[in-house]
Formats: structure tokens, sequence, C-alpha cells
């Protein structure tokens, strides 16, 4: 989406973000760039997946151990990770966009 945005602000001006600032190095960094720009959403799924599985585990491990009373502060503090998770892909959505509107150097 954030390419998207970038196309319909500033057109086909908008590959230059992806040409790096010597012109003889365009075809080394397009293809660094786009395997950078490919690579995030793959990242960022891992790093929530692990984040969900992670919390997930804890928990099964606290409810065989302590059935009753322990697992609760657990499953509050997950409610607080899965805020704090909003919050940082809600922020590198905004930083995405953003850098997508900037002009390119």
């Amino acid at each position: 989406m954030t390419h998207i945005i970038g196309l319909k602000e500033h057109g086909t001006h908008y590959i230059k973000h992806f040409t790096g600032p010597i012109i003889w190095l365009a075809p080394l960094m397009i293809i660094i760039e786009m395997i950078g720009h490919l690579a995030r959403p793959l990242s960022l799924s891992l790093r929530l997946f692990g984040n969900m599985y992670g919390h997930e585990i804890v928990l099964m491990i606290f409810f065989t151990l302590v059935p009753f009373l322990l697992p609760i502060p657990m499953m509050l503090m997950g409610v607080l990770v899965a805020f704090i998770q909003a919050f940082v892909f809600s922020l590198l959505a905004m930083i995405y966009i953003a850098g997508a509107l900037e002009d390119a150097h």
C-alpha cells in the first residue's frame, strides 16, 4: 500500500526513491531496495507470530503448573502486549507511508 500511495503522490518520480544517490549505482541499489521492501512484511509477520505464539506457550505452561490463580495476571499481561503490538504496527505503518510521501533525495 505504501508504494501505491507513493506512486499516486509522486507519479513515476517515486522510482527515484529506489535508485540511490549516485546514478551509476542505480541498478545495484534498485535490487537491494526491492529485497529490503519485500522483506519488510515477512519480518514483521514473523515477529508478530513469534510474539503471539510465545504468549500462548507461556499461558499453556502456567495453566499446566498452576491451573487456577497464576494464569490470570499472565492473561492480563497478554492483553497489554497485544495493545503494544497494535501500537507498534500502527506506528510502523505511519513511518512507511511517511517515507513514501517524502521527496527523494
